[in-house]
């Protein structure tokens, strides 16, 4: 029998404002020696010469043969989904899946932080304040429903919802059709973890703080991976590959939020390598 053709090495694309100072360079010669590793190349870029750069691997793509594993932000996955046809078959944005009430929908919602909660137009929230008061009490959270992330969640206090709401209008230019997630506020523990979801297996983790307490090092928690693989067993006929947001909450982990292989932050003590081996066997 023949054997079937190996398909061509990757070309990876990371932005810097997404590796946050994590070097894949040692993953990536790593990758390199591995089986089928040869031959596969690393293009890293700013946001600022993001677009030109685009432009040109585009074309080299089409050249090369190559296949393309993006990392970069929302904004210049924009222009690649719109524009760049050869470099698009490297990015991972499931738009539709990672909308907060699609994903939200098909979890348990005991592995969900907030389980309660709806949504409204971002417009109508002023108007909604007693309403919201009556189910969500004093303290609010509020978050956006697209995973284009127009704003960035945040908690008010109920006294204070139609002044916030007022500023975030101003400086973040929000529209008030802008679908809007409301639940209730929490406390939440200081640090978070990211764990990679690709073909349905968790493949690293990360710890992170945005508060600035606490020094997250190494893998998550084994309650953490637990929960990980529970979501990708109930979303596995939906999607497969995505990034997952974890707090741990009295010996439990709760999930956060989903986001896009391609768009999602890197951390210290994620495994580059474990992400380019695990794209490198699904990438077409």
């Amino acid at each position: 029998q023949n054997e079937a053709p190996r398909p061509r090495p990757l070309h990876i694309f990371a932005q810097t404002e997404i590796t946050r100072g994590v070097s894949p360079v040692e993953a990536h010669e790593e990758l390199q020696r591995l089986p089928g590793g040869a031959g596969s190349r690393m293009t890293f870029f700013s946001g600022a010469n993001a677009k030109d750069l685009m432009k040109r691997e585009d074309m080299r793509l089409r050249i090369t043969g190559l296949r393309p594993a993006v990392f970069c932000s929302l904004q210049v996955a924009n222009d690649i989904k719109n524009n760049r046809p050869h470099m698009a078959r490297g990015l991972i944005l499931p738009r539709d899946f990672l909308q907060h009430e699609t994903y939200g929908s098909l979890i348990d919602p005991d592995l969900l932080l907030n389980p309660k909660g709806f949504y409204l137009p971002w417009g109508k929230i002023p108007a909604c304040k007693d309403m919201i008061k009556a189910t969500m009490g004093r303290s609010v959270f509020l978050r956006p429903a697209s995973p284009l992330k127009p704003f960035t969640g945040f908690c008010v206090d109920i006294d204070k919802l139609e002044a916030e709401h007022l500023s975030r209008s101003r400086t973040d230019a929000i529209s008030p059709e802008e679908m809007t997630f409301v639940a209730p506020g929490r406390a939440l523990p200081p640090i978070e973890y990211r764990v990679w979801v690709i073909d349905n297996e968790p493949v690293t983790s990360a710890g992170y703080s945005w508060t600035g307490i606490g020094t997250p090092r190494g893998q998550a928690p084994d309650s953490v991976y637990q929960a990980a693989h529970e979501i990708a067993r109930q979303l596995q006929y939906r999607e497969d590959c995505y990034t997952a947001d974890f707090v741990v909450i009295e010996g439990r982990a709760k999930l956060v939020e989903l986001n896009a292989i391609s768009t999602s932050g890197w951390y210290p003590d994620m495994s580059p390598l474990s992400v380019f081996r695990a794209l490198d066997a699904i990438l077409i």
